[in-house]
C-alpha cells in the first residue's frame, strides 16, 4: 500500500483524535444539560425530566427530536451568513482551545511547543476585539495608565 504514508497515518490519527475530542465535549455537554434539567425539574415539581422514561431519560431524547425539527429563523435585517456563522465560529475557539490539551503522552491532537502561549491567546482574543465590553475596558485602562501623570511622593 504505497499510499498510506506516514505522514498520511499522522494525518488521519490527529483527525481521530479531533473527532474523539469533539464527541467527548458534546457528551459532556448533553449530561450536564440533562442534569440541569433534572435538578431544576425536582426544584419546580415538573413531570418531564424526571419521571418521563427510565429517570427521567426520554426528555432528553425527546428534546433532542424538538431541536432537531426547529425552524431556522434568522431575524429581518440581519446578514443571514454572518448570524449562522456566529455559532459554529464560537464553537470552533471553544474547540481550538481543547485541542491543546494533552491527555496523556502519547494523545494529543496538536503537539504545540507553544501550547500554553496558544491557550493564553485564545482566552485573551475576546478582550482585545473593539467590540466586546471586556475589550474596551482594558483599552480605557491602558489609555488612562499611559495618559495619567506619574506619583510624586
Amino acid at each position: 500500500m504505497s499510499w498510506l504514508t506516514p505522514d498520511l497515518i499522522d494525518i488521519l490519527l490527529s483527525i481521530l483524535k479531533a473527532v474523539v475530542i469533539l464527541l467527548v465535549v458534546v457528551t459532556c455537554g448533553a449530561f450536564m444539560s440533562f442534569g440541569e434539567r433534572r435538578l431544576l425539574g425536582l426544584f419546580q415539581n415538573r413531570y418531564g425530566p424526571n419521571r418521563v422514561g427510565w429517570g427521567g431519560s426520554l426528555q432528553l431524547v425527546a428534546d433532542m427530536i424538538k431541536m432537531f425539527f426547529k425552524e431556522d429563523w434568522v431575524p429581518r435585517f440581519t446578514d443571514r451568513v454572518i448570524f449562522t456563522l456566529a455559532p459554529v465560529i464560537a464553537f470552533t475557539s471553544l474547540l481550538l482551545a481543547f485541542a491543546i490539551v494533552p491527555v496523556s503522552p502519547s494523545w494529543v491532537v496538536a503537539d504545540l511547543n507553544i501550547g500554553i502561549l496558544f491557550f493564553l491567546m485564545m482566552a485573551a482574543w475576546r478582550f482585545t476585539r473593539c467590540c466586546s465590553p471586556a475589550g474596551r475596558v482594558t483599552t480605557n485602562t491602558r489609555c488612562w495608565a499611559r495618559c495619567a501623570p506619574p506619583r510624586r511622593p
